[in-house]
């Protein structure tokens, strides 16, 4: 049985994979303001006996849109009292030669939630940046997606840490 479920949940994460690659790209959505401002790590304890803690470095962007009310982004929860949220299903793209290129990262869409931002309200999003395919030095830019599109950030360089 445990075989069984690993199977069909290799099969739903390939079949998302492919269906992202399927589906036309994103509308470019303008923000006022999507800019780099600093790293944070943040470590997560072992969830059994004998693992290791996992650590994750994120970016934090500050954030502001005028799009119209309504405009729903994918998160893992409610912004919070500070303005910070936790984008999901971030697209990075990174700078070679003068040209942009898109990582390919596949990602499951279980338990997919999305939360009205409103227009002209500063936010500071939380993206991780430690991906595969992203160096220190690279210059990148990451997205936040809609439920109508996606916002690009400025290209930054990634710091050392």
């Amino acid at each position: 049985m445990a075989v069984m479920k690993r199977v069909l949940l290799l099969l739903a994460t390939l079949l998302v994979a492919v269906a992202a690659r399927a589906v036309d790209k994103p509308a470019e959505l303008v923000a006022t303001t999507f800019r780099f401002v600093r790293t944070e790590v943040r470590t997560f304890p072992a969830s059994n006996a004998g693992e290791k803690a996992v650590s994750v470095r994120y970016g934090l962007f500050a954030f502001s849109h005028t799009q119209p009310a309504g405009t729903k982004f994918f998160g893992f929860g409610r912004p919070a009292a500070d303005g910070r949220f936790d984008v999901r299903f971030a697209a990075y793209e990174v700078r070679d030669g003068g040209r942009w290129n898109r990582l390919q990262i596949g990602y499951c869409g279980t338990g997919t939630e999305t939360f009205e931002l409103s227009p002209s309200v500063e936010y500071l999003f939380r993206i991780p940046i430690n991906m595969n395919g992203i160096r220190p030095g690279d210059e990148i830019r990451v997205s936040a997606p809609t439920t109508t599109g996606e916002f690009w950030s400025d290209g930054f360089k990634v710091p050392a840490k």
